[in-house]
């Protein structure tokens, strides 16, 4: 007799509704499960062992408050019960209650230590409080409990990677992968060391093994789609993102990188539409701003309108060049931005008030805008494309020429010599490394004559100056008087001094592309290469008097620098 049968023939008999609930929660059936386990405790109120699986069922619905309520009932009716403790610190878990988790799981570890799901679920608690340290101790007292355990080898690889000890977690996922080799989360995450080691063939190698367990795996896919990306198979990285998309239409992340993708290859109508999704990505390092303030639509009519910076200080400065031709009379365009760029901004674009990004929202609040809108989606609002790029590409910025004076002054025993400003780092956390080359990779450029060659580049480099003079016998000089990591208004003179300009893909860029200086701009191949430097671009469609030369094997500058190098020599 089925359970099914035992509970219709006995409506009132407890053990058969819980019997049954298990079933149908091995099935998946949740919400049947879970009427199941209410029936059986409307009968036996008291009844331990429905109320902890009556919790399991509503983790598996993501009901998690109402999961937690059910185990705390639990541990109410039995204080001991060991798995219990587990579960709720592994509900807590899911609701970001780290701290609360981590109490739960001492008390399952006190009543029972060599419990292995417990040892597992402090690790993660302890890995998304970033104490890596101790998460990689749980995960490791796990293995040693039982080496056979996937799920202990995946999560200790997670955590090897957050401390960039990328190798080691290689290693971690191979060793999950032998016990298990179709674990579709080893797999990916296999995939996605090797992608960020740039074992990018290896790592398409190990996603479509994901893919062929499980091909409706969305983060497969779009993990897929990102080394598609960077390996310029541009056609076969769209249609994985769009899998994705079909499969989870609310996926951010694809929807997000299909956005870049299609503003990369200048397609700005629909990707203008898609990027709306970056504020729901997860790596999305930006808050979008908390304000009572409507948001500006297409239809809307303000006459005071808020603009609020987002993401780094070049960002800033490419998306203030759609502001820059943004002047009606009838609107009142107030700009939250980086305090460091005022000066330069209330000089170039007298039209538009300054906020700094530290105001308070309560300040916000007291003045009334009308509306406000992010400056990222100011593409989408003002159906910015190629032609109106194009019409409106002119130098926006007005460098302070007092001190382009002061330091013309300073540096003038270079003259009459050509002065070339280089820099040649990025610090943006995520791809800066993909941008940045060593200033000794440059030795083309610095054996041409007649040229002299000024400091650009923000933070202290006297070290690697020093390092260049000694090999290569070039001089780098390096104005003592400009802090060119927070004087902006003083970089863009120096910038504006100079007679030409080599950078690699930084603030130096921006600044020198929107004061409309000549200069030619070192790119990656393709990881680290953002979008607005677009593909297959000689000249920058935002800033037309740089010149843009890009890698043509993945990590290798040589051809890049041998090709900046005949630039300056013919420019000169």
């Amino acid at each position: 007799m089925s359970y099914k049968q035992a509970v219709t023939l006995n409506p009132s008999f407890v053990d058969a509704w819980f019997n049954y609930g298990a079933t149908l929660d091995e099935l998946k059936h949740y919400d049947e499960a879970l009427v199941s386990f209410e029936r059986a405790l409307a009968l036996k109120p008291d009844y331990v062992e429905a109320w902890s699986n009556r919790g399991n069922t509503l983790n598996a619905m993501k009901r998690y408050d109402e999961a937690l309520a059910s185990f705390e009932r639990v541990l109410a009716l039995k204080p001991d019960y060991v798995d219990t403790w587990s579960n709720h610190g592994a509900t807590l878990n899911e609701l970001k209650r780290y701290d609360e988790a981590l109490a739960s799981f001492e008390r399952a570890l006190a009543l029972k230590p060599e419990y292995v799901d417990a040892w597992i679920n402090q690790g993660i608690a302890l890995h998304d409080l970033k104490r890596y340290d101790e998460a990689l101790a749980s995960y490791e007292r796990a293995l040693t409990l039982k080496p056979d355990y996937v799920e202990a080898w995946s999560n200790r690889g997670n955590t090897l990677n957050a401390m960039k000890r990328h190798e080691e977690a290689l290693a971690s996922f191979e060793r999950a992968l032998l016990f298990q080799s179709k674990h579709l989360e080893a797999l990916n995450n296999t995939g996605t060391t090797l992608y960020i080691l740039k074992r990018y063939d290896e790592a398409l190698a190990s996603f479509e093994q994901a893919l062929a367990v499980n091909p409706d795996s969305v983060e497969v896919l779009l993990n897929y789609g990102d080394v598609l990306h960077d390996l310029k198979r541009y056609d076969e990285a769209l249609a994985s993102f769009e899998r994705a998309l079909a499969l989870k239409p609310d996926h951010a992340e694809s929807a997000y990188n299909k956005a870049l993708q299609l503003l990369t290859f200048e397609q700005f109508k629909q990707g203008w539409e898609l990027y709306k999704w970056r504020w729901k990505v997860k790596t999305f390092n930006f808050q979008h701003i908390q304000t009572n303030i409507p948001p500006w639509s297409e239809n809307g009519e303000v006459k005071r309108l808020l603009v609020w910076a987002e993401q780094g200080i070049g960002d800033e400065i490419i998306y203030t060049s759609i502001l820059a031709n943004f002047n009606p009379p009838e609107i009142e365009v107030t700009l939250i931005s980086d305090e460091r760029l005022h000066p330069l901004l209330a000089r170039s674009l007298p039209h538009i008030k300054l906020l700094d990004r530290k105001v308070l929202k309560s300040f916000i609040e007291k003045n009334t805008f009308d509306a406000h809108i992010p400056i990222g989606d100011l593409g989408r609002l003002l159906s910015i494309d190629k032609n109106k790029l194009q019409l409106n590409a002119r130098p926006y910025l007005k460098p302070n020429l007092e001190r382009q004076e002061e330091y013309m002054r300073y540096f003038s025993d270079l003259k009459p010599l050509v002065i070339c400003g280089i820099a040649w780092r990025s610090k943006n956390e995520a791809v800066g490394s993909d941008k940045s080359l060593s200033l000794l990779k440059l030795a083309p450029l610095f054996n041409l004559k007649n040229i002299k060659f000024v400091n650009l580049q923000y933070g202290d480099v006297s070290k690697e100056v020093e390092d260049v003079q000694m090999a290569l016998g070039a001089t780098i000089h390096i104005n003592p008087n400009l802090d060119a990591t927070n004087d902006i208004d003083g970089l863009v003179s120096q910038i504006n001094m100079c007679d030409m300009v080599v950078t690699t893909s930084n603030v130096t860029a921006h600044l020198a592309g929107a004061v409309g200086k000549k200069g030619i701009v070192l790119l990656p191949y393709s990881r680290g290469k953002l979008w607005y430097w677009h593909e297959g671009q000689g000249q920058s469609l935002w800033y037309p008097s740089l010149q843009l030369i890009s890698q043509n094997k993945i990590d290798d500058w040589s051809e890049c620098v041998d090709g900046a190098t005949r630039w300056v020599k013919e420019n000169r």
